[in-house]
């Protein structure tokens, strides 16, 4: 079970990762710009493991499960991941460029919070849920469009080059994001 559960891990990190570097390139070859793709792909691409887990979870009728892989993964990603980024390197950010982020953050959250309070998470909340994401990448598109720091831009572009590294012909990029999704989705 240990080995199962370790070559597990492999597959759905190791999927992941395959699977954002060939979708990077891929929008790359497209002509889609890197703010877009750092938003989009790499977002996503960086998050489709505790996705897939949590769909699968759904899909066995293991809601408990899902609904604590999605709790797990934020705290894990507010708590632990951006207090060790601040305490490792403190941000030189100012107050105002928080503000829609944070506040963002905390509306969800309580919005959430509502939800499973209400003892009901169903496809009305999971809809309304994905509406407002929507909404809020787009107004975050927008942003960035508008504002374009040059800090936030410069990280984006490192991101995208970062995962643009992958060898070979476009068929490669293709195969590794075909490769990385199969991966992540296998079961057993």
């Amino acid at each position: 079970m240990i080995i199962q559960i370790i070559l597990g891990f492999i597959l759905l990190l190791g999927g992941a990762e395959l699977m954002v570097r060939g979708a990077v390139n891929i929008a790359k070859a497209m002509g889609i710009s890197t703010i877009v793709i750092g938003m989009t792909v790499v977002a996503f691409g960086t998050s489709s493991p505790e996705l897939v887990v949590s769909v699968d979870a759904a899909l066995q009728n293991a809601g408990g499960i899902a609904l604590g892989n999605v709790i797990g993964s934020n705290i894990a990603n507010i708590l632990l991941i951006l207090g060790v980024g601040i305490v490792v390197v403190p941000p030189a950010i100012k107050r105002g460029e928080l503000t829609f982020d944070a506040g963002g953050m905390l509306l969800v959250s309580i919005v959430f919070a509502y939800f499973c309070w209400r003892g009901t998470v169903g496809l009305g909340a999971g809809l309304l849920l994905l509406g407002v994401f929507v909404a809020f990448y787009v107004l975050s598109y927008r942003r960035e469009i508008k504002l374009r720091p040059p800090t936030a831009t410069k990280i984006l572009r490192e991101e995208v080059e970062e995962y643009q590294k992958l060898p070979g012909r476009p068929w490669v990029s293709w195969l590794a994001f075909a490769g990385g999704l199969g991966g992540r989705v296998v079961r057993r």
